[in-house]
Order: structure tokens, then sequence, then C-alpha cells
């Protein structure tokens, strides 16, 4: 147990230790109204980072289905938190008080609730949280009292680092005049509303981005074997996809034009708007030179043939010493010549 403890400290530094906009309001807060005030800011940090170990430690699987299913509504309201507060920060005068009393500014309840605002609108802490859990290896637990020395540590690990953060940073208030302190105050709030700027615009952008790519928008791709062109055009368009003819063949038992074969395969899922590469049958047979096949072998003939897309009809045999070799070549019950000009796919006839 005392192992898990001190892991649970260690992951309540690890959990505060990250700059981004909470660390920016507490090194304003702290140069502001000194170590003190800081501090009492940072608690609201504090508050925060314990109850997420509370929640990581009791609802790991409720707290990871909640955030992905309403991820971008936590994210708008954290943008929409964290610009409110860089804009109160850039445009109120946090010494307006001193100056009216004529004393040191101190820090009230409503910096600790700012600070606690700031360090909710950044949803992805709870993963944070829950990652360091795992890494610790400390989220095994029973889910009951026994876990509250956990859940203590977690929190005295977080203030501890924020007691030393605005303890060192203090040390330099002094050396600041109340200008500069003004301009720190201004620019802190500045980079902070930037931060929930730019959280928005990665939203927008994520948004846009899934209407043009049609993000998550998925169907499957119908058969259009047999079709002809026109019909799978119309059947393309209807089911959101398009057409583009890449290749053609020709095969003698299938009807002219339509489509021999397609890329994606039926079935298969794409995305809306997809191009669809169809290979057509030809209307006409594509013409290739007839080879000089005598005195080959039975085997290289049928290679040759083969290779210029042409096929082994009948074998005619006679009485010859040259065994196995062509002796003629004949396309339909008629010798035919060398370099004659034929239709792909016909059959030619072998004399051996």
């Amino acid at each position: 147990m005392l192992i898990d403890i001190l892991k649970s400290y260690l992951i309540g530094i690890c959990a505060a230790a990250p700059l981004g906009p909470i660390a920016i309001l507490v090194l304003q807060k702290t140069l502001h109204y000194g170590h003190r005030g800081g501090f009492t800011s940072a608690l609201g940090s504090t508050l925060v980072d314990t109850t997420y170990a509370i929640i990581s430690i009791f609802a790991l699987a409720i707290v990871k289905e909640f955030v992905n299913v309403h991820q971008n509504i936590l994210l708008i309201c954290g943008g929409i938190i964290l610009m409110g507060v860089g804009y109160s920060m850039a445009m109120r005068d946090p010494f307006r008080k001193m100056k009216e009393d004529g004393g040191a500014p101190a820090a009230t309840w409503k910096d600790f609730v700012q600070a606690s605002l700031t360090a909710i609108s950044n949803p992805g802490a709870i993963f944070i949280m829950l990652a360091l859990f795992t890494f610790f290896n400390v989220g095994d637990q029973p889910q009951d009292l026994r876990v509250a020395p956990l859940i203590i540590a977690v929190a005295l690990g977080s203030a501890t680092w924020w007691f030393c953060f605005t303890w060192v940073f203090s040390r330099w208030r002094n050396s600041f005049k109340f200008r500069t302190l003004m301009w720190i105050n201004r620019i802190s709030g500045i980079l902070i509303g930037i931060i929930g700027l730019a959280l928005l615009a990665v939203l927008l952008s994520a948004f846009l981005l899934s209407r043009i790519t049609h993000h998550g928008k998925v169907i499957r791709v119908p058969d259009f074997t047999g079709m002809t062109v026109n019909q799978a055009d119309q059947y393309a368009h209807d089911a959101s996809l398009r057409i583009d003819i890449a290749d053609s063949v020709f095969v003698k038992r299938m009807a002219r034009g339509a489509v021999f074969s397609q890329n994606p395969k039926p079935g298969a899922t794409v995305k809306t708007g997809r191009r669809v590469m169809l290979t057509i049958n030809a209307m006409n047979a594509k013409k290739v030179s007839m080879p000089n096949l005598v005195g080959y072998s039975m085997r290289q003939a049928k290679a040759e043939l083969n290779s210029r897309g042409l096929t082994l009809g009948r074998l005619l045999y006679v009485d010859d010493m040259a065994t196995n070799n062509v002796l003629r070549q004949l396309y339909k019950n008629r010798q035919i010549e060398a370099g004659r000009m034929i239709d792909s796919g016909s059959e030619i006839d072998l004399m051996v």
C-alpha cells in the first residue's frame, strides 16, 4: 500500500507539471499576489486533479465513454472558458483594489474559481490522469474508502508542485514594476485567449474537413459487372459514386460494351464520391499479328499463342519424322501466313 501511495504522489506531481493555460494563469497570479495568492489560485487546479483521480479510480469505463461521445461539446466549452478567462485577465486591472486601498493585493475566492474553471476547460486532462494511473499501475484498486490515501496522495503531489512553482516565481516578484506586471497580465490573458481560440479553430477545421472528405460516410460498392457503361454510370450516380473506364478486354461470350470487372470489388466499403475503375468488354476484338509457329515444339507454340492473345484450337496429327513439331498453322480451316492481322482470342489449329 505504501508503494501505491508514493506512486499516487508522483501521479499528482506529473498531472500538475505540464505547462499550459493553468500554468500561465498561476504564474500571473503569483507575480501579482505573491506566493500565498498564487498558491491559493493553484489549489483550484489541485481540486480538479483530485477530482479526476477519483473519477479515474471509480468510474474509468464510464468516463472514457462519456468523454468520447461528448468530446466536441466538451472542447467547445473548454475553448469558450479559456477565451473568457483570457479576456478577463487581459482587460481587468488586477491592481485596482490595491491602488484604492493602498495595500498589497490579495487573492480571492474568485481567483480560486477562475483557476478551477481553467483546469476543467481541458477535458484531455482526464485522459492524462487515466494514462498516469495506468503507467504507474495504480488503477487496479478496491472501489471503496480504502483508496482514500491514494486520492489524498494525488492531491498532495499536485499541491507540492504548485507550492514549489509559486514559491520560485514569487522570488522574482519584487523585481517587477507595476507597469511590467500589467503587461505580463495582459500578455498572459492574450496567450490563454489564443489557446481557447485555437481550440475552437481546430474543431472548426475538423468539422469542415469531415464535410469535405465525407468522414464517417461510407457505402458498399455495387456490382457493375454485366451492365452497360450508361447503366453503370446511372447506378453509380444513385449510389453517390463515380466511374471511370480504365481498360478494355475482349470476351467473345460476353455482351459487347458490358462491364467485365471493377476496382474496388463489389461489396467493398468506400467513402461517398469514390471513383470506381471499370474494365469493359470491347465493342470490337483487338487485332493481333499471327506469329510463325512452323518448326516450334508444341510447348513453344502454345506459349507463343498465349503471349499474342490467341487460343490453341485443334491439334491435327500427321505422320512425320519431326515428332510434336508444328508443320502447319490453320485459321478457320485455312492455312494462315505469319504477320496477318486477326482478332484477339481467335482459335488457331495446329498440324503436328
